[in-house]
C-alpha cells in the first residue's frame, strides 16, 4: 500500500496504465469494460507481479491498435460478404439471420483464402521434397 494512498501498488499500477492508455482505451472499450480491463490487471499483478501485468496491457494494447490499423480491411471484407451474402439470404427472413448470413459470407471468404494459401505451401513444400531427393 502506498503512504498517503488507501490502494494497493497493484490498484496504482493499475490506474495508471489506464490513465496513460484512456484516450485510446476510450475509443474501443466502455466503462463497464474498462473497469474489467482494471480489475483483471490487479489480480495479475497480485498473482503473477507487475511485469505480467505490464506485459498484459500491452497485450491489450497491441491488439485494439491491430483491430484499428485492419479497419479499412474489415470494411472491405465487410462490403464484400454484404455481395456475397445476397447468395445466402433469401427473402423474408429476420435482421438476425441476415446477419449470420453476412458473417458466414465474410468467414466463407477467409477460408477460401486460406486454402488457396494452404494449397501454395503445400505446392511448395513438394517441391522442396522433390528437390531434395534428387
Amino acid at each position: 500500500m502506498s503512504f498517503l494512498s488507501k490502494n494497493s501498488a497493484e490498484e496504482e499500477l493499475a490506474n495508471k496504465l489506464i490513465k496513460d492508455h484512456d484516450a485510446f482505451l476510450n475509443e474501443f472499450l466502455d466503462n463497464q469494460s474498462i473497469k474489467d480491463l482494471k480489475e483483471s490487471l490487479i489480480i495479475i499483478a497480485k498473482r503473477s507481479g507487475t511485469n505480467e501485468a505490464r506485459s498484459y496491457m500491452d497485450y491489450v494494447l497491441n491488439r485494439m491498435s491491430y483491430v484499428k490499423n485492419k479497419d479499412l480491411e474489415y470494411k472491405l471484407e465487410a462490403a464484400l460478404a454484404d455481395k456475397i451474402g445476397h447468395f445466402y439470404v433469401p427473402e423474408g427472413i429476420s435482421k438476425s439471420d441476415k446477419l449470420n448470413n453476412r458473417f458466414e459470407a465474410a468467414q466463407n471468404m477467409k477460408l477460401d483464402v486460406l486454402i488457396e494459401q494452404n494449397d501454395r505451401i503445400i505446392t511448395l513444400l513438394e517441391e522442396l521434397l522433390h528437390r531434395n531427393r534428387y
